[in-house]
């Protein structure tokens, strides 16, 4: 017994020391990599001593007294808070995922080298302005300084995937940047799903849920029947590789509004801004503030390109919000009988140029090869698999992105520029993505401008493929900035731009037709009448006003075509209580949750019986199209979408609204409880921050933030949404909002939905989503004594 409790003892013993072994070797890994705020570091290319002051939640003010080594400090600081981000976001856009996850990655990187972002951007960089070509490479040089004398405390993502991360090019930065610019088109996704349904449907049919399309749509003649699956396919494969590469939602949105001086009770205009991406663990921007001899320039920034995005200087202030620009087209190619190289081209044999790909994978010896060919147009994007393509027929790919253009000249003229002129100028450079960009300056000017490259196309259409060996869907030339839609010194002294159409009366050229619903635009325009003059605070207010103009506008149409008779006593009393709802999504709204039920009701019985469940889930995935769907079958009581094709009867909109209705009140009762006081919003509408590596059991517990209770909805201005296919785990929200007061335009009011850090165990990875949840906001200065000895951490660089 004695020797038992012996064994016993010393078993005791080493279970506490391996468990302190654990915990001093598991507190030494994670806290290793976390910055020294203070911290005087060496870099040898340094032109003088420079500082970044970093203010209490880690916003770096970067102090140089030459322009380079102030893009030098600014890579610097984006390697020291998201140096893994940086390396996912130019693995994913370079088709190297395979190199750190495996296998499983690989149909991901074959689709991203056959679409082709290093490839262009290796193409872009050769061509770039020679002070582009310089920023560029002041920036990798900081990110590289930091990689040197980091090199044994990376974050701890390299430690767990076991690698170490490779020097910073500049041409990764452009991969970067039109990987982001793909992630903000949605003309791809829109286009395959039209042609999806126009296929099996026809044209009109289609065109009654796909609003907006070109008066006399491409006949059913030219649809190429029979290649419906070859398109399907390639959908799939880009959805697949962007739940890998980091944007599982991929859709974007955003709001931007500004006021002149005779609507701010500053005196002076003031612009807001609320972009709305996925929202995700590190958040997507970094905030930064620059200060050199030729830059004083704060806002936000995204890891791995230098200069800021959206933001302000000393004399004007711009935001962004999403072109929803159609800037992509397919085109099915004729192969040349028994010549795989050769394409039909209008009049003659084309010979495809190749390019081979290597694809290294990690724990394989042999590298995997694949063969890209280009058309004229671009790649044959249905190579990414061999059974996409027939022996005939293959599909290719055009896209803006593809197309040289200076974009981070584009940023550098924006960062300096001090009045209408120059930002008009700077917009010059903009390809891809294309933006709506507004504008204020102290001197009281407002503005708005579509910026970056618009295809005039032959046959001025675009919203379906085109036979290749036709020209109907040249690209005839990129429209000048001028003929783009813009808005200056109006009248009524606001503009507002929220994704909405944008196109004036009596426009001769086809831009989009994947335009977000007008509610949210609405519903800003319709609170800027509220009132004479603004101050920041209405502004704040406003960016989280949950208020659905979508829902109110749908209740009169509910509630004329439901027979109420026909309703049971309790569903009677549900009925009730959604049409005295006041249309707000807070979070302890039962009306909210009511009407949320109802819609996704509603679009199961008007599409499943007739959508396979295939084409369904794509219709679904971007709740723009769907929105603007039922929006325009409520005004068509009689169409042949409500019609259930699993009945001998004629449906109509009142016979599957009744249906809808009593499928939704089971499902509350049964779900939740039986009352509205169990339903409030916010306890099923919620959302959570992932990482990347989160997708991974049980790195999520490390990585991911949530979940968080939220309100607001796709349609509301504080944009919460959710997809429908997913009901209701909110994926989109504001990636960052910022105000600017031209009165004082040094400074600016700001949060992130997280924080500046991208490192797990460090307090500024999530200090910010509290404040971001309740719509409170920081305020970062622009001059140098507002940062209190008491909060400032310096970090002084010495060039020796």
């Amino acid at each position: 017994m004695h020797k038992n409790m012996k064994i016993i003892l010393a078993l005791l013993f080493f279970i506490f020391v391996m468990a302190i072994t654990i915990s001093i070797l598991g507190y030494i890994l994670i806290n290793k990599s976390l910055p020294d705020y203070q911290a005087k570091v060496p870099f040898p290319s340094l032109s003088e001593q420079a500082e970044i002051h970093w203010d209490e939640l880690a916003v770096p003010h970067i102090y140089a007294k030459h322009d380079l080594d102030l893009f030098r400090l600014l890579g610097y600081a984006h390697a020291q808070e998201r140096l893994w981000q940086m390396d996912f976001f130019r693995r994913a856009g370079a088709g190297r995922l395979s190199e750190i996850f495996g296998g499983e990655a690989l149909e991901t990187d074959k689709l991203m080298r056959t679409w082709g972002f290093a490839y262009i951007a290796g193409q872009i960089a050769d061509s770039l302005s020679l002070e582009s070509k310089r920023a560029l490479a002041a920036y990798s040089d900081g990110i590289n300084q930091f990689i040197e004398i980091n090199s044994s405390r990376m974050p701890i993502e390299f430690s767990l995937l076991g690698y170490k991360p490779e020097q910073w090019k500049p041409v990764d930065s452009i991969v970067i940047q039109r990987l982001v610019a793909m992630r903000l088109s949605l003309a791809w996704h829109v286009e395959l799903t039209f042609y999806r349904i126009a296929a099996k449907f026809g044209v009109n049919a289609a065109a009654e849920i796909f609003p907006d399309f070109p008066s006399s749509p491409q006949k059913l003649g030219d649809l190429l029947v029979g290649k419906e699956r070859m398109l399907a396919n390639i959908q799939k494969k880009i959805h697949s590789a962007g739940r890998l590469a980091g944007w599982a939602s991929g859709f974007a949105a955003s709001n931007s509004w500004v006021v002149s001086g005779a609507k701010s009770a500053s005196g002076k205009p003031i612009l807001a801004n609320d972009p709305h991406l996925e929202l995700s663990a590190p958040c997507f921007w970094i905030e930064s503030h620059l200060s050199s001899p030729t830059y004083k320039v704060a806002g936000m920034s995204i890891p791995g390109i230098p200069g800021i995005v959206l933001g302000h200087n000393k004399s004007i202030a711009w935001g962004f919000t999403n072109g929803m620009v159609d800037d992509v087209d397919f085109y099915f190619e004729k192969i040349k009988p028994g010549k795989i190289d050769y394409y039909w081209d209008e009049n003659d044999w084309q010979k495809f140029s190749f390019r081979t790909e290597k694809i290294d994978i990690k724990d394989q010896r042999d590298p995997v090869f694949i063969d890209v060919r280009h058309s004229e147009r671009g790649p044959v994007i249905s190579d990414v698999h061999p059974l996409l393509n027939s022996d005939s027929t293959v599909v290719t790919i055009r896209w803006t992105g593809a197309s040289f253009s200076d974009d981070v000249l584009a940023i550098l003229q924006l960062n300096r520029a001090e009045n209408s002129d120059d930002f008009t100028r700077a917009l010059q450079h903009i390809g891809a993505p294309c933006q709506n960009i507004t504008y204020a300056d102290k001197e009281g000017n407002i503005g708005f401008q579509l910026a970056g490259q618009v295809p005039l196309r032959r046959d001025k259409k675009g919203h379906l493929p085109y036979r290749g060996w036709e020209n109907k869907g040249d690209w005839l030339r990129s429209l000048a900035l001028k003929n783009l839609p813009n808005s200056w010194n109006p009248r009524s002294g606001f503009i507002v731009t929220a994704n909405n159409s944008s196109i004036a009366a009596g426009t001769n050229y086809y831009l989009s037709n994947a335009w977000e619903p007008d509610s949210r635009a609405r519903r800003i325009h319709q609170l800027l009448l509220e009132k004479e003059k603004f101050a920041i605070k209405d502004f704040q207010n406003m960016q989280m006003d949950e208020f659905s103009l979508h829902a109110i506008d749908l209740l009169p149409v509910l509630s004329k075509n439901m027979d109420v008779q026909k309703l049971s006593k309790t569903n009677r009393q549900i009925w009730q209580l959604l049409l005295e709802w006041n249309g707000e999504m807070d979070e302890v709204s039962a009306g909210a949750t009511i009407f949320n039920h109802l819609y996704i009701h509603l679009l199961d019985d008007l599409f499943k019986d007739q959508l396979e469940p295939e084409i369904y889930h794509e219709f679904l995935r971007w709740t723009n199209i769907p929105i603007r769907a039922m929006e325009n079958l409520m005004a068509n009581p009689n169409s042949r979408w409500w019609d259930d094709q699993q009945t001998t009867d004629r449906e109509r909109l009142p016979d599957i609204l009744l249906r809808a209705f009593n499928q939704t009140c089971e499902q509350l009762i049964e779900n939740y409880g039986d009352g509205p006081g169990f339903w409030e919003w916010g306890r099923i509408h919620r959302f959570t921050l992932r990482h990347p590596i989160g997708q991974l059991p049980p790195f999520d517990y490390i990585f991911d933030r949530g979940e968080y209770n939220m309100g607001g909805s796709a349609g509301s201005i504080n944009k919460a949404e959710y997809r429908f296919f997913k009901p209701f785990a909110v994926d989109v929200g504001a990636s960052m909002r910022q105000i600017i007061d031209l009165n004082h335009p040094e400074l600016a009011y700001t949060i992130l939905p997280g924080g500046q850090s991208g490192q797990p165990f460090s307090d500024h990875y999530d200090d910010q989503i509290t404040m971001w949840r309740h719509g409170q906001y920081k305020v970062v200065s622009m001059a140098r004594d507002s940062l209190h000895s008491s909060v400032a951490r310096i970090q002084i660089f010495t060039p020796d």
